[in-house]
């Protein structure tokens, strides 16, 4: 007797992919209607076993702030990927359920000063690769020991503010080594970066407000391929151009800032010191 092909527990879970779960809403926000899906699980156990993990692989507080707490508690060992962490009022960040599987975690803007609670559920995912998201990452000092169970972060979106300096290292050390991508925010610098490497980071995006945290940062980097930047001030732009000519970042090959008209002569000069660097 022919099997059904859903019967194939990697066949019915290609299906389960393409099944229909957000809808982009005319307003521009993701709505959790997973209407097919949730008629697929009443099918059978099979069906049900199957297709759960594909449901609750995403969960985002703000999309879906009308689920019940209580059906969140009990579907939340399936999560890999949270969204908008700290959004549900009603969802305490002091009173939730184990979450260990997580891949990424993002910041609700309601939610981005970290507190012992919010470090607990980061160490608690230790394979993390994403950690951020369009909300910075804002440490509290006391919690210099945020990432310490991480080991796969690939990217971090971070805020860090120069009264905290003495931190930093301690804070960004345990995930150095793993990062790829890292956006920065610095508040006030120094920041204390000096010394700090990050052997294997490829996309840099700073947005820094003392010269001396773009030179300690890029002498970091030795292997950086890109920097993005949003609009520095003309300081902080000029100090990048100079770190640039003095061959800092030797296999950097892609280059995202604003110039300022008095600025031209030097980065021109950058440039054509610099073969292989191009602007994007």
């Amino acid at each position: 007797m022919t099997k059904n092909p859903l019967e194939i527990p990697e066949i019915l879970t290609l299906v389960g992919m393409n099944l229909p779960i957000w809808h982009y809403s005319v307003v521009g926000i993701y709505l959790f209607q997973p209407k097919e899906m949730l008629s697929c699980l009443q099918v059978s156990h099979h069906f049900r076993n199957t297709l759960l993990p594909i449901l609750w692989y995403t969960f985002d507080e703000k999309a879906m702030a009308k689920v019940p707490v209580d059906i969140i508690r009990k579907y939340t060992p399936y999560f890999r990927v949270h969204h908008n962490y700290g959004h549900q009022q009603a969802y305490p960040t002091n009173n939730r359920e184990p979450c260990t599987n997580l891949i990424q975690l993002t910041m609700s803007t309601r939610h981005d000063v970290l507190d012992r609670h919010d470090i607990a559920y980061i160490n608690n995912n230790p394979g993390l690769r994403l950690l951020g998201g369009s909300y910075l990452i804002q440490v509290n000092t006391v919690y210099a020991d945020t990432f310490t169970n991480l080991r796969r972060l690939n990217h971090l979106d971070i805020q860090l503010e120069s009264r905290n300096r003495q931190y930093h290292r301690e804070l960004l050390q345990p995930i150095s080594t793993t990062l790829t991508s890292l956006r920065l925010v610095g508040l006030k610098g120094p920041l204390g970066l000096r010394e700090l490497v990050f052997p294997n980071l490829k996309e840099l995006h700073p947005r820094l407000s003392h010269p001396q945290d773009m030179q300690d940062l890029l002498q970091g980097c030795p292997y950086l391929e890109a920097i993005i930047e949003d609009p520095l001030p003309p300081q902080i732009t000029l100090h990048l151009i100079h770190c640039l000519k003095s061959g800092i970042c030797p296999v950097l090959r892609n280059l995202r800032s604003n110039v300022y008209r008095d600025q031209m002569e030097d980065f021109s000069e950058m440039l054509e010191n610099r073969s292989g660097l191009q602007m994007l």
